[in-house]
């Protein structure tokens, strides 16, 4: 029996862990990894790309069965989950890291993504302001890593190597602690803005 020839489909909408889930329940997507891509820092971590200076995305890869869902479908579920109008922002997440990207892995991707992006534009009161990017094809100094998309690491002290971590589905602890570190963040970069009660239930809200 033949092996069914797989595609990727790439995108950036802000925090990676609800766009993965929503990419997930789709049939006929055979894997879906939260990451980064779109910078030049080789292998960033999760802090390394909070700085906001790795040129980094965090973003979400998604490998498909094209005889079982159009490329289409995925544009739609990305369009619907996040606003394409704020510049380097969603909610409460703000930094070039959480911006609108659209990567696309060959010309019948950019073709369409850019066809869809135009048809839209008149429905927002704002300009969408998504870039519509080629994936990096390899890092410059290793053109063995495809891509160029760095899946979410940790380091295993053990071997003395970074591995990728589980993700969301794999349960509900990881998830948890991001949140943790979000609020963390919040209340020592704002610590006036977090005594406010009103916007502390917003903000643990929104997370």
């Amino acid at each position: 029996m033949a092996k069914t020839k797989t595609q990727k489909a790439t995108f950036a909408a802000g925090c990676f862990w609800h766009v993965e889930a929503e990419f997930r329940k789709l049939k006929g997507v055979i894997d879906v990894k939260s990451g980064y891509t779109g910078g030049t820092f080789k292998n960033p971590s999760y802090e390394d790309v909070c700085t906001g200076r790795t040129g980094h995305a965090e973003a979400v890869q998604i490998e498909f069965d094209p005889k079982k869902i159009k490329y289409n479908k995925f544009l739609d579920i990305f369009w619907k989950n996040h606003n394409p109008t704020t510049q380097n922002r969603q909610g409460f997440d703000i930094g070039t890291q959480y911006r609108s990207v659209i990567f696309y892995h060959n010309e019948t991707q950019k073709n369409t993504a850019t066809l869809v992006l135009n048809e839209l534009a008149a429905y927002y009161k704002n300009p969408i302001v998504t870039e519509i990017t080629e994936v990096r094809k390899h890092w410059k100094d290793d053109p063995g890593l495809e891509g160029g998309f760095v899946p979410l690491m940790e380091y295993n002290a053990k071997e003395d190597r970074l591995k990728p971590t589980q993700t969301l589905l794999m349960g509900e602890s990881q998830v948890l602690n991001s949140i943790a570190n979000r609020v963390k963040d919040w209340r020592a970069n704002w610590p006036a803005v977090w005594d406010n009660i009103n916007l502390r239930a917003r903000v643990v809200q929104a997370l």
